[in-house]
This record gives structure tokens, C-alpha cells and sequence, in this order.
């Protein structure tokens, strides 16, 4: 593996000597980050830019938040915390307006295309406005839009392309490589019903009902006002905080051994009858931890599940 540094006065240097290194990409945070410490002969000097690539593949690519030297006999002992290229997009607030019937095209040329992304992102358009309010980052506008216009989120890969977070390939991982599998049952993740009041409702009269929870005994509830939200996009913000929830309840971990090839929303067929995983679950956190004695990759997955969303006034 090797560890490109790109510095203030632009010099590009190549590191060997990794003291270790944690590449971590999850579905609920907006930018990949990486830790490496490194022992270096010179000092680096302020760097902007890293780069993690490994058999060809680019692991990371991101910009310094923050970097740490310190020195003895031996040489310089450094600590770098980055984020991957997205940081650009959450940093960088988007100026408030209102767009009309936005499609996909204008609102990522709004955003993402002046900073160099690409996208696999299907074209779709809203038919009414959408506000873009004080506060929101680049990242949020286009997260946000793509959601209300198609409910599915997105995720930005190492090579900078924006992609929808839905199936992906399909991985398998052959047993050898296999170090360690776990099960995890989340039961204190899903939520059951969220009771929801919107412009001139006095009361939370509006419902959102999970039947999946209350098959499994879960009785949770979570109140929101959706005072301002457009009629057309109520249902569909109750329901995502279900979804959401639904995502962390049946889980597994993989430990395997070396860098393993996977990307977020990959999909993975699991079948252990002794830890009772079966089914088709979804990448959703890589974690790449490398040291002096050698690499692992953990895979955090969630079961792909239907809610069983069941909508309902009070009478």
C-alpha cells in the first residue's frame, strides 16, 4: 500500500513506512475519512491532499483536516485525519434560493460539477419548487433534492462520482478469507409509528405505522411537525424516518482478511445457519485497518428489508 502526500508548494511524495492506516466509508456520513501515522525520513511540510492506493485500486482520496509531527532519532513519527473529496460540497454552504421544477442535470451543476464530480445519478425532476434555506451545504442541497425527487440518498465514491444508494453488486467472499462473521439484532433501532402534525393540525393526527416492528413486538414512537413541508413530500418524510430505522435492525459484521475489492450498497448473500444469517444484505460501512503486521477490511451490513410502511389519519 502506498500513501501519496500532497503538499502546500505542491510536491507529491510517496509513503511506504505506514506506521498504520484506517480507511472508513459509511452510508450515513457524507465523507470518507481516513487516520494513517507514518514514519517519514524529512519533514513533509503542510499537506493538502491524500492519497491511499493498494493493487492498483485508489482506496482514498481526500483533503488534511489535520496533521501532527513529532521527531526523534529515528526521524519524523507524523499523523494525518482526512476526509475524502465530498468534504468540499459539506463545507461550503449553498446560497438560499428557490428552484423551479429542478432536475438532476441543474441541480448538479449548481453543487457538485464546478468542483470536478461526476454522476451515475438517474435523471428525475421535482414539478414544484424546491427552497433552498439558509444553512444548507452543497451537500445537503443535493442530497436532499435527489431524495424528495426519487426517495433513495446518495453516496461519493474515491473517484469522486456521485451515486444513488441503492443495490449494487453483487460480492462473495470465499470462506478462507472469511476471519470472523457476527449477528447482531438491533431491537433497540425500529421504530414502530411516527405521529406526525402538519400547517393547521392541532394535534399529531397523521401516522406512519412500520408493520415489520410491530410483528416483532417493537413498540416505538417518534412525534415531528412537518409544519412547511410540502403536502406532497409529508408521507414520504414520515416514512423515511421508519426506513431508516428499519436499515439498522438486522445486521452482520465480516472481518476479512487483506483489502477487500467492495464499495457501499454492495450486496452481499449471507448463509450461516448457526448465526442464523440468511438473506441478502447490503454493504453499509467499509472499514480498511492496516498496520505494520498486515490489513484487514470489516464490512458492516444491514438486511435489506421491507418496512411494511402503513399510512393513517385519525378520524
Amino acid at each position: 500500500m502506498t500513501i501519496w502526500l500532497e503538499t502546500i508548494d505542491q510536491k507529491r511524495l510517496a509513503c511506504r513506512e505506514i506506521l498504520s492506516c484506517e480507511i472508513t466509508a459509511a452510508l450515513d456520513a457524507a465523507c470518507d475519512s481516513l487516520r494513517v501515522w507514518l514514519h517519514l525520513p524529512d519533514a513533509p511540510g503542510e499537506v493538502v491532499r491524500i492519497q491511499a492506493e493498494a493493487d492498483g485500486q485508489l482506496l482514498f482520496s481526500g483533503l488534511t483536516d489535520r496533521q501532527t509531527a513529532q521527531y526523534d532519532e529515528n526521524g519524523f513519527r507524523c499523523f494525518f485525519y482526512a476526509r475524502s473529496e465530498a468534504a468540499v460540497l459539506v463545507d461550503n454552504e449553498a446560497e438560499p434560493m428557490t428552484l423551479y421544477c429542478p432536475g438532476t442535470d441543474s441541480v448538479l451543476a449548481l453543487t457538485a460539477a464546478p468542483f470536478g464530480f461526476t454522476s451515475s445519478l438517474a435523471p428525475a425532476a421535482l414539478q414544484v419548487s424546491f427552497d433552498v434555506t439558509k444553512g444548507m451545504s452543497l451537500y445537503a442541497v443535493l442530497s436532499e433534492f435527489y431524495w424528495a425527487a426519487t426517495g433513495k440518498d446518495i453516496w461519493i465514491d474515491s473517484e469522486k462520482c456521485i451515486h444513488p444508494a441503492e443495490p449494487g453488486a453483487l460480492y462473495s467472499f470465499a470462506p478462507d478469507t472469511v476471519l470472523q462473521a457476527r449477528a447482531i439484532i438491533n431491537r433497540a433501532e425500529p421504530i414502530s409509528t411516527v405521529d406526525y402534525k402538519s400547517d393547521g393540525d392541532t394535534a399529531y393526527s397523521r401516522h406512519c405505522k412500520s408493520l415489520l416492528a410491530e410483528e416483532a413486538g417493537i413498540r416505538r414512537t417518534r412525534k415531528i411537525s412537518l409544519n412547511g413541508t410540502p403536502v406532497w413530500l409529508r408521507k414520504n418524510k414520515a416514512a423515511r424516518w421508519i426506513q431508516t430505522a428499519i436499515n439498522g435492525y438486522m445486521q452482520a459484521e465480516l472481518t476479512l482478511k487483506g483489502l477487500a475489492p467492495a464499495q457501499l450498497c454492495g450486496r452481499v448473500e449471507l448463509n450461516s445457519e448457526p448465526l442464523g444469517l440468511s438473506g441478502t444484505y447490503a454493504i453499509q460501512e467499509i472499514n480498511r485497518r492496516i498496520t505494520q503486521s498486515g490489513s484487514v477490511t470489516e464490512l458492516r451490513l444491514g438486511k435489506i428489508c421491507n418496512a411494511k410502511e402503513m399510512h393513517y389519519v385519525d378520524q
